[in-house]
């Protein structure tokens, strides 16, 4: 979960950086690709713990999962409720 964390203070320090903003949009998830079927069922297993699997489908001949947290992550007054890969 630590690696989220800094994530989401790199990726929103760098949109500050370049002056975009987002205060007014709540993030209530996060997502990310993976470079292979192997890959995603990696991530996949490593979730489990920490998820269950909301939904799954095939976008772009690629398997796409959203996954609720158990307890949500709160970070900088929102509350992030899932993960997609």
């Amino acid at each position: 979960m630590e690696s989220i964390l800094e994530f989401l203070d790199k990726l929103l320090d760098l949109i500050s950086r370049v002056e975009i903003d987002v205060s007014k949009y709540n993030l209530d998830h996060v997502a990310f690709n993976t470079s292979s079927a192997e890959e995603y069922e990696r991530y996949k297993l490593e979730i489990r713990p920490l998820a269950t699997l909301a939904h799954e489908a095939i976008v772009h001949r690629r398997r796409v999962g959203v996954f609720k947290l158990i307890k949500p992550i709160e970070y900088q007054n929102n509350i992030i409720i899932a993960l997609e890969i």
